[in-house]
């Protein structure tokens, strides 16, 4: 019977194989030939590597880019490693060293916050019209005082339109100021707001504009918050599968509408690695956490701290994930470098991230009076923009009436409108741009108009009633969060 090798000697043939292997000649061109992409992605020659090393060391599958490394160094070192296969190696840390960003001191990091406004003093609205009146001066916003119609008759699901044409049938509302809408342009910043019975100033619509735009990191910011978000609506599960666009929940979620059930959001709809995932998740929590640092600075206060207030008096966690727990603040990146906030707060539990995404009439049953939304990046899709007659972007006719009749007219949306936030008892519509931020009252009847090839891309941080309701029954009872897929309200 033969003998069994010691662990020494099964490491000694381990290691005769792995060099071998590498210096076949197909693996010498495909190390030669290595880039930083990849590295940085994982691309063909780096997966190969990884499923061989844990092949021939017999070491489990997954094997990471990290230990791929310390192997690749073992036989770099070794005497029967040639200068061929040498410089094979030398060409993989040169690439590996590239996709290392920068060193950020924390003078730097200091610089950043200060650039972002995150040292900005917290302001209230009453005090900066107060200051404002006194130095004869304007707030840098329009103030419009607005009573809200609680008896405007349009429908749950009803679409919205930015256009005014008789092909508009009964379950498209057309929102314009000929029809009674107030618009707010895309450089207005405009806060609404009504007096009550008891002759309290109540805000009802905040809208910013520009936020970030004279940032000089505001390019590199809003790029790196477009990729994640694409990527994001790409990678995880559509909530609202039947609108236009995409939108994608983390945090707090629900499960099926039918089961009374919370936890985190097990979003991801395609096979990752648990790494990828954190990564991911990390990027994701970075976007929506950062807009709600600048959320907290730039909104009156009398918005933010009854959020908050909320929050705390439920005693809800940060904005976490299954992959991402929370506490250690977060991550952003500028310029490829990352930048943690490691005491920063994170976002609240349930945060959104939406790509071209069109919401129908609706209401959002909240716990707080608020919900908020910033969006980073608008652009107009060529593909879906009606220019002919034979191009139509949405008809009212039936396909049988359409056969009888002809070609219905074509809705053209307006220049600089389509997918713009409609508030329908306000009877506001704010154009959407770069850099827009909003805080609305989600309990009351609201949606996107139809994009007409406008498409956003943007945070909405939300509350839903339903989410609070389950966490309040698990905590009176002791029961933990586990994570699963499912939803939440927010639109």
């Amino acid at each position: 019977m033969p003998k069994e090798p010691t662990v020494k000697e099964a490491r000694r043939q381990h290691f005769r194989n792995w060099i071998t292997f590498l210096s076949q000649r197909d693996m010498l061109d495909r190390l030669k030939g290595l880039t930083p992409a990849d590295i940085a992605e994982y691309g063909t020659t780096t997966t190969y590597l990884c499923a061989e090393a844990a092949r021939i060391w017999s070491e489990s599958t997954g094997l990471k880019l990290s230990r791929l490394g310390e192997l690749l160094n073992q036989a770099r070192k070794a005497e029967e490693c040639t200068d061929e296969l040498r410089l094979a190696i030398e060409n993989f840390w040169a690439c590996k060293q590239a996709t290392i960003p920068p060193h950020v001191t924390h003078e730097e990091k200091r610089e950043i916050a200060e650039e972002l406004g995150f040292h900005r003093k917290h302001y209230y609205l009453q005090d900066l019209i107060a200051e404002a009146e006194a130095r004869g001066t304007t707030p840098p916003f329009t103030l419009r005082q607005k009573l809200r119609d609680h008896h405007h008759g349009v429908k749950w699901g009803a679409h919205l339109s930015e256009v005014e044409d008789k092909v508009a049938g009964k379950d498209v509302i057309v929102t314009t100021e000929s029809t009674g809408f107030d618009v707010v342009y895309e450089d207005q910043s405009v806060i609404y707001y009504s007096v009550g019975d008891d002759g309290k100033t109540i805000i009802e619509l905040i809208v910013l504009r520009d936020v970030l735009g004279k940032s000089r990191y505001a390019d590199e910011l809003f790029a790196w918050m477009y990729a994640v978000i694409v990527e994001a609506c790409k990678d995880r599960t559509n909530v609202r599968p039947n609108h236009t666009g995409k939108i994608v929940q983390l945090g707090l979620n629900m499960g099926a509408r039918s089961a009374r059930a919370i936890g985190l959001a097990s979003s991801f709809k395609v096979d990752l690695d648990k790494a990828t995932k954190a990564a991911h998740d990390q990027d994701a929590v970075g976007v929506i956490s950062l807009a709600w640092g600048l959320m907290e600075k730039l909104m009156p206060q009398e918005v933010i701290n009854i959020t908050k207030k909320r929050l705390m008096e439920l005693g809800l966690p940060e904005l976490e994930t299954a992959n991402l727990r929370s506490g250690g603040g977060y991550t952003i990146k500028i310029g490829g470098s990352d930048i943690t906030f490691p005491t920063a707060k994170r976002a609240p539990p349930e945060g959104y991230l939406s790509n071209g995404y069109e919401a129908r009439a609706h209401e959002d049953k909240a716990y707080t009076p608020y919900a908020f939304a910033f969006n980073i990046d608008r652009r107009i899709n060529p593909k879906k923009v009606p220019s002919e007659p034979s191009e139509p972007v949405h008809q009212t006719r039936t396909a049988i009436e359409k056969q009888k009749e002809g070609p219905a007219p074509v809705i053209r949306g307006p220049p600089g409108g389509g997918s713009s936030f409609v508030d329908l008892s306000l009877k506001v519509v704010v154009r959407q741009a770069l850099g827009t931020m909003m805080a609305i009252r989600p309990e009351f009847m609201h949606g996107t108009s139809m994009g007409y090839g406008a498409e956003n891309s943007g945070v909405t941080i939300s509350f839903s009633e339903r989410i609070v309701e389950a966490w309040e029954i698990a905590r009176k009872h002791g029961i933990t969060v586990e994570s699963f897929q499912g939803t939440g309200d927010g639109n």
